[in-house]
């Protein structure tokens, strides 16, 4: 009795895997067109930076408890690809993120440092 040879697992023919990667490589198109529809905005790059500082991307994830240790090291890990996927699509747009920020926080503690002179000031008066 002639044995039959098994076809290979998810064999495919030449054309059906050259459409897959074509439609793989449109979908990675879109994701990256759709990264950088978000980075056009303020309002985007201030999501974005509120989501790399929530995955903790630019800290150290040590903790003395392993297991905490384990979970931030995984969420810095998402925050890692999001930093891989800002630089796929703008390789400066990290900077670009980090300046704005920066600026934000100094505007910021202006705004903090005239308030209190502002309140300082209104309790010196009788």
């Amino acid at each position: 009795m002639a044995r039959h040879p098994l076809p290979p697992p998810n064999a495919a023919s030449v054309a059906d895997q050259r459409a897959l990667e074509k439609g793989a490589s449109r979908r990675r198109r879109q994701e990256l067109a759709d990264l950088g529809a978000v980075l056009l905005t303020a309002e985007g790059r201030r999501v974005i930076w509120r989501l790399l500082e929530h995955f903790g991307a630019f800290r150290s994830v040590f903790d003395p408890q392993p297991a905490l240790m384990a979970y931030q090291a995984g969420r810095q890990d998402d925050g890692h690809w999001l930093l891989a996927e800002l630089a796929a699509v703008d390789p400066a747009a990290v900077y670009r993120l980090a300046e704005e920020a920066h600026a934000r926080d100094d505007r910021e503690l202006e705004v903090d440092d005239s308030l209190r002179m502002t309140l300082a000031g209104s309790e010196a008066e009788p």
